[in-house]
């Protein structure tokens, strides 16, 4: 290890490359196993912390299991969202993409508000019942390694390649069922031209499938990952990323009963 000797030190250096916008290959380290990335990810959290950056949720990544034996994992990943990086309410806003590393990528998300703190012995009614709304919305994806070449550890280090959430308008989750947010299909725009089109069901099946699997993440690593009322979970794209340029403008819009309010983003 170089400056990777220790998690705190490894955590330092992304967190630098990180406010520098730095793409760096002196920040790789393929030996990096998943329990010490969590821990550098942890140090990443407190970083942010003494910079009044606070933790206002959770990123789930690598969340469509086809993937899995390509990336030599058997679960997801998952990450810290900070209030820095979160733009609620953002439909029809800028975004410059200079606050990124390199290029980055955008995915479409459905996004949970916690109502309550799920716990991994819950059914996915009662998963259900913990959140309290749900929105569209994008997560920004970045690299801080070149070429976006990384071993999911050093993914999960460098915060889960977690760049910026954007949310749109929330719906009330009361009323909501498992089988809505399954059933969930989104069309991915470009400046009005369709990229894409998803489903929730790409998401482990469901992205209460994801929701359930943080809920185990948290109680194996408590202090890294603590889900508490109000938390917003990122679930996982129902898409694969896209990379994005200046002046596009991307748009997320359900198309099937679930009356979710379409989000979109002009990026400067």
């Amino acid at each position: 290890m170089t400056v990777l000797s220790d998690e705190s030190a490894h955590a330092h250096a992304i967190f630098e490359a990180l406010e520098a916008r730095t793409v760096s290959s002196t920040l790789r380290d393929p030996a990096l196993d998943l329990s010490h990335a969590y821990e550098v990810s942890r140090h990443l959290m407190e970083l942010h912390a003494s910079r009044a950056d606070p933790v206002v949720g959770y990123k789930i990544g690598f969340t469509n299991p086809a993937l899995w034996p390509l990336l030599g994992i058997t679960e997801p990943m998952a990450g810290h969202i900070y209030r820095s990086s979160c733009i609620i309410g953002a439909t029809a806003s800028n975004l410059s993409l200079k606050r990124f590393c390199g290029v980055p990528q955008i995915e479409p998300e459905l996004i949970f508000e916690l109502g309550c703190t799920p716990d991994p012995d819950m059914s996915e009614d009662e998963l259900m019942r913990c959140v309290s709304r749900v929105a569209l919305g994008f997560e920004f994806v970045q690299s801080i390694y070149p070429d976006w070449k990384f071993t999911p550890a050093e993914a999960v280090a460098a915060g889960s390649v977690h760049g910026a959430l954007i949310v749109g308008d929330w719906i009330d989750a009361d009323d909501l069922s498992p089988r809505d947010i399954r059933a969930i299909n989104v069309a991915f725009t470009r400046n009005g031209l369709e990229v894409a089109t998803g489903t929730a069901a790409a998401v482990m099946g469901s992205p209460l499938s994801a929701l359930a699997w943080l809920t185990i993440l948290a109680a194996r690593a408590p202090t890294c990952i603590s889900l508490t009322p109000g938390d917003l979970i990122s679930s996982g794209s129902m898409t694969l990323p896209v990379p994005v340029s200046s002046g596009e403008e991307w748009q997320v819009t359900s198309s099937n009963g679930l009356a979710l309010p379409p989000t979109s983003i002009r990026l400067i």
